[in-house]
Protein backbone atom coordinates (compact mmCIF):
# COMPACT_ATOMS: atom_id res chain seq x y z
CA UNK A 1 0.00 0.00 0.00
CA UNK A 2 2.81 2.43 0.87
CA UNK A 3 4.50 1.93 -2.49
CA UNK A 4 1.18 2.23 -4.32
CA UNK A 5 0.72 5.66 -2.73
CA UNK A 6 4.14 6.75 -3.95
CA UNK A 7 3.59 5.42 -7.47
CA UNK A 8 -0.01 6.49 -8.09
CA UNK A 9 -0.63 9.66 -6.08
CA UNK A 10 -0.41 11.95 -9.10
CA UNK A 11 -3.03 10.44 -11.35
CA UNK A 12 -6.60 9.22 -11.66
CA UNK A 13 -8.03 7.95 -8.41
CA UNK A 14 -6.00 10.19 -6.11
CA UNK A 15 -9.04 10.83 -3.93
CA UNK A 16 -9.80 7.11 -3.65
CA UNK A 17 -6.17 6.44 -2.71
CA UNK A 18 -6.27 9.19 -0.10
CA UNK A 19 -9.48 7.75 1.37
CA UNK A 20 -8.01 4.26 1.52
CA UNK A 21 -4.81 5.39 3.20
CA UNK A 22 -6.70 7.38 5.82
CA UNK A 23 -8.96 4.42 6.56
CA UNK A 24 -5.90 2.16 6.91
CA UNK A 25 -3.90 4.60 9.02
CA UNK A 26 -4.01 2.42 12.12
CA UNK A 27 -2.80 -0.57 10.09
CA UNK A 28 0.07 1.47 8.64
CA UNK A 29 1.12 2.47 12.15
CA UNK A 30 0.96 -1.15 13.30
CA UNK A 31 3.06 -2.30 10.35
CA UNK A 32 5.69 0.36 10.98
CA UNK A 33 5.81 -0.46 14.67
CA UNK A 34 6.23 -4.13 13.84
CA UNK A 35 9.13 -3.40 11.49
CA UNK A 36 10.81 -1.26 14.12
CA UNK A 37 10.39 -3.83 16.86
CA UNK A 38 12.15 -6.78 15.27
CA UNK A 39 15.09 -7.73 13.10
CA UNK A 40 14.71 -6.30 9.62
CA UNK A 41 17.20 -7.92 7.23
CA UNK A 42 15.21 -6.80 4.17
CA UNK A 43 15.17 -3.13 5.18
CA UNK A 44 11.38 -2.93 5.35
CA UNK A 45 11.34 -0.17 7.98
CA UNK A 46 13.21 2.28 5.76
CA UNK A 47 11.40 1.10 2.66
CA UNK A 48 7.96 1.64 4.16
CA UNK A 49 8.60 4.88 6.04
CA UNK A 50 10.28 6.39 2.99
CA UNK A 51 7.66 5.21 0.50
CA UNK A 52 4.97 6.95 2.55
CA UNK A 53 6.55 10.37 1.97
CA UNK A 54 3.67 11.59 -0.17
CA UNK A 55 1.17 10.44 2.46
CA UNK A 56 2.98 12.29 5.25
CA UNK A 57 3.18 15.41 3.07
CA UNK A 58 -0.24 15.53 1.46
CA UNK A 59 -2.32 14.46 4.44
CA UNK A 60 -0.98 16.89 7.03
CA UNK A 61 1.01 14.25 8.92
CA UNK A 62 4.41 15.93 8.84
CA UNK A 63 5.18 15.49 12.52
CA UNK A 64 4.14 11.85 12.61
CA UNK A 65 6.10 11.17 9.44
CA UNK A 66 9.22 12.66 10.98
CA UNK A 67 8.84 10.50 14.06
CA UNK A 68 8.64 7.29 12.02
CA UNK A 69 11.48 8.33 9.74
CA UNK A 70 13.69 9.35 12.67
CA UNK A 71 13.16 5.93 14.24
CA UNK A 72 13.69 4.04 10.99
CA UNK A 73 16.91 5.91 10.21
CA UNK A 74 18.19 5.37 13.75
CA UNK A 75 17.50 1.62 13.53
CA UNK A 76 19.14 1.08 10.15
CA UNK A 77 22.25 2.93 9.00
CA UNK A 78 22.88 0.63 6.03
CA UNK A 79 24.01 2.83 3.11
CA UNK A 80 21.64 2.19 0.25
CA UNK A 81 18.83 3.66 -1.85
CA UNK A 82 16.24 3.14 0.89
CA UNK A 83 18.26 5.17 3.35
CA UNK A 84 18.73 7.90 0.74
CA UNK A 85 14.97 8.07 0.18
CA UNK A 86 14.26 8.18 3.90
CA UNK A 87 16.81 10.95 4.42
CA UNK A 88 15.25 12.98 1.61
CA UNK A 89 11.72 12.46 2.94
CA UNK A 90 12.70 13.35 6.51
CA UNK A 91 14.57 16.42 5.31
CA UNK A 92 11.58 17.53 3.27
CA UNK A 93 9.28 17.23 6.28
CA UNK A 94 11.80 19.17 8.37
CA UNK A 95 11.95 21.88 5.70
CA UNK A 96 8.18 22.05 5.61
CA UNK A 97 8.14 22.66 9.36
CA UNK A 98 10.75 25.42 9.15
CA UNK A 99 13.67 23.37 10.53
CA UNK A 100 16.01 24.64 7.81
CA UNK A 101 19.45 23.68 9.25
CA UNK A 102 18.42 20.08 9.92
CA UNK A 103 16.71 19.79 6.54
CA UNK A 104 19.80 20.98 4.68
CA UNK A 105 21.99 18.60 6.66
CA UNK A 106 19.78 15.65 5.71
CA UNK A 107 19.72 16.70 2.05
CA UNK A 108 23.52 16.87 2.04
CA UNK A 109 23.83 13.36 3.48
CA UNK A 110 21.20 12.10 1.05
CA UNK A 111 22.93 13.69 -1.94
CA UNK A 112 26.36 12.32 -0.99
CA UNK A 113 24.97 8.81 -0.48
CA UNK A 114 22.98 8.88 -3.72
CA UNK A 115 26.02 9.96 -5.72
CA UNK A 116 28.06 7.11 -4.26
CA UNK A 117 25.28 4.77 -5.35
CA UNK A 118 25.19 6.20 -8.86
CA UNK A 119 21.65 7.53 -8.41
CA UNK A 120 20.94 10.55 -10.64
CA UNK A 121 17.38 11.19 -9.46
CA UNK A 122 17.82 11.67 -5.74
CA UNK A 123 20.46 14.45 -6.02
CA UNK A 124 18.00 16.29 -8.29
CA UNK A 125 15.26 15.86 -5.68
CA UNK A 126 17.52 17.39 -3.02
CA UNK A 127 18.03 20.53 -5.14
CA UNK A 128 14.39 21.60 -5.21
CA UNK A 129 13.85 20.38 -1.65
CA UNK A 130 16.75 22.61 -0.56
CA UNK A 131 14.90 25.42 -2.31
CA UNK A 132 11.90 24.77 -0.06
CA UNK A 133 14.18 24.83 2.99
CA UNK A 134 15.65 28.17 1.90
CA UNK A 135 12.17 29.51 1.18
CA UNK A 136 11.04 28.75 4.71
CA UNK A 137 14.36 30.10 5.97
CA UNK A 138 13.56 33.47 4.40
CA UNK A 139 16.37 33.28 1.83
CA UNK A 140 14.14 34.02 -1.13
CA UNK A 141 16.81 34.69 -3.75
CA UNK A 142 18.61 31.40 -3.03
CA UNK A 143 15.28 29.60 -2.91
CA UNK A 144 14.27 30.81 -6.37
CA UNK A 145 17.63 29.81 -7.85
CA UNK A 146 17.50 26.33 -6.30
CA UNK A 147 13.88 25.76 -7.29
CA UNK A 148 14.51 26.84 -10.87
CA UNK A 149 17.50 24.50 -11.07
CA UNK A 150 15.45 21.76 -9.44
CA UNK A 151 12.70 22.09 -12.06
CA UNK A 152 15.31 21.90 -14.83
CA UNK A 153 16.93 18.79 -13.36
CA UNK A 154 13.61 17.03 -12.70
CA UNK A 155 12.33 17.69 -16.21
CA UNK A 156 15.61 16.42 -17.68
CA UNK A 157 15.45 13.12 -15.79
CA UNK A 158 12.52 11.65 -17.68
CA UNK A 159 11.87 14.36 -20.28
CA UNK A 160 8.32 14.77 -19.03
CA UNK A 161 6.03 15.37 -16.09
CA UNK A 162 6.85 13.49 -12.89
CA UNK A 163 5.54 13.95 -9.34
CA UNK A 164 8.81 15.53 -8.27
CA UNK A 165 8.87 17.83 -11.30
CA UNK A 166 5.36 19.01 -10.57
CA UNK A 167 6.07 19.60 -6.89
CA UNK A 168 9.23 21.53 -7.79
CA UNK A 169 7.35 23.63 -10.33
CA UNK A 170 4.58 24.36 -7.84
CA UNK A 171 7.11 25.56 -5.28
CA UNK A 172 8.82 27.69 -7.92
CA UNK A 173 5.46 29.27 -8.68
CA UNK A 174 4.99 30.05 -5.01
CA UNK A 175 8.47 31.56 -4.80
CA UNK A 176 7.72 33.70 -7.86
CA UNK A 177 4.54 34.89 -6.15
CA UNK A 178 6.45 35.86 -3.02
CA UNK A 179 9.03 37.61 -5.23
CA UNK A 180 6.28 39.89 -6.58
CA UNK A 181 6.35 38.16 -9.96
CA UNK A 182 2.65 37.43 -10.17
CA UNK A 183 2.39 36.90 -13.93
CA UNK A 184 5.37 34.55 -13.86
CA UNK A 185 3.88 32.64 -10.93
CA UNK A 186 0.58 32.09 -12.74
CA UNK A 187 2.35 30.86 -15.86
CA UNK A 188 4.51 28.42 -13.90
CA UNK A 189 1.57 27.01 -12.00
CA UNK A 190 -0.58 26.65 -15.08
CA UNK A 191 2.17 24.56 -16.68
CA UNK A 192 2.18 22.25 -13.67
CA UNK A 193 -1.55 21.48 -13.87
CA UNK A 194 -2.69 17.89 -14.46
CA UNK A 195 -3.08 16.81 -18.09
CA UNK A 196 -6.51 17.56 -19.63
CA UNK A 197 -7.56 13.92 -19.34
CA UNK A 198 -7.53 14.26 -15.54
CA UNK A 199 -10.47 15.91 -13.82
CA UNK A 200 -10.45 17.90 -10.60
CA UNK A 201 -11.79 14.86 -8.77
CA UNK A 202 -8.96 12.72 -10.21
CA UNK A 203 -6.17 14.92 -8.85
CA UNK A 204 -7.66 17.48 -6.44
CA UNK A 205 -4.48 18.58 -4.67
CA UNK A 206 -2.81 19.78 -7.85
CA UNK A 207 -5.93 21.66 -8.95
CA UNK A 208 -6.14 23.21 -5.49
CA UNK A 209 -2.53 24.38 -5.58
CA UNK A 210 -2.81 26.04 -8.96
CA UNK A 211 -6.05 27.79 -8.17
CA UNK A 212 -4.88 29.07 -4.79
CA UNK A 213 -1.63 30.55 -6.06
CA UNK A 214 -3.25 32.03 -9.15
CA UNK A 215 -5.71 33.91 -6.96
CA UNK A 216 -2.93 35.08 -4.62
CA UNK A 217 -0.32 36.13 -7.17
CA UNK A 218 -0.88 39.80 -8.04
CA UNK A 219 1.81 41.52 -10.09
CA UNK A 220 2.83 43.53 -7.03
CA UNK A 221 2.31 41.19 -4.13
CA UNK A 222 3.28 42.46 -0.66
CA UNK A 223 6.29 41.00 1.07
CA UNK A 224 5.51 37.85 3.03
CA UNK A 225 6.19 37.47 6.73
CA UNK A 226 8.00 34.34 7.93
CA UNK A 227 4.72 32.89 9.12
CA UNK A 228 3.02 33.57 5.78
CA UNK A 229 5.85 31.91 3.89
CA UNK A 230 5.65 28.76 5.99
CA UNK A 231 1.86 28.70 5.68
CA UNK A 232 1.79 29.12 1.93
CA UNK A 233 4.52 26.51 1.51
CA UNK A 234 2.36 24.02 3.34
CA UNK A 235 -0.63 24.85 1.19
CA UNK A 236 1.34 24.20 -2.00
CA UNK A 237 3.74 21.41 -1.12
CA UNK A 238 1.30 18.51 -0.99
CA UNK A 239 0.28 19.11 -4.57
Amino acid sequence: MAEQAEAHWFGPGQLALFTRLRSEHASLRAALECCLGEADPRGLRLRMAGALWIYWLACGLQQEGRLWLDRALAHDDTPGPRRATALWANGYLAALQGDTPLALKMFEECRDLARRLGDRAMPAHTVYASGLARLNGQDLATAVALLAEGVRLERALLSGATPHANIAEGLLGLAACLSREGDSAIGILQRSRPPPRLTASDCPTRRSRTGWSSRHAPSKAPSATPGQTRFTSRVQVAS
